[in-house]
């Protein structure tokens, strides 16, 4: 004899770490949500969230790149003494290009 009981949806557990553990239920009560609502809006914003961020970083990374183009443009063209300050700012963009890349973990 069979019984054609439905299943169960599949149960998740999470155990915050101890030292984390008072962070995390605050967090919570400062939601105002339930764990489990809390624990969903996180996972799922969060991944809303780091999409975004991708390709957000993916833009600024192209327009660094546009602008160091441009640079190389102008020093090449043989304006007077603006090799000092092009180099500035190249070195500035190589900081937010390094910073870029390792935020979206990719090799430079």
């Amino acid at each position: 004899m069979t019984t054609d009981k439905p299943r169960r949806d599949k149960v998740y557990s999470y155990r915050p770490p101890r030292h984390r553990r008072a962070e995390f239920e605050a967090m919570v009560a400062e939601s105002g949500l339930s764990v489990n609502a809390f624990l969903t809006e996180c996972a799922i914003e969060h991944s809303r969230y780091r999409r975004a961020e991708r390709q957000m970083l993916a833009q600024l990374l192209g327009q660094c790149a546009g602008i160091a183009d441009r640079l190389r443009e102008i020093q090449f063209s043989g304006a007077d003494n603006s090799i000092l300050l092009i180099e500035a700012m190249r070195d500035e963009l190589s900081l937010i290009r390094t910073e870029l890349m390792e935020r979206m973990r990719r090799e430079s």
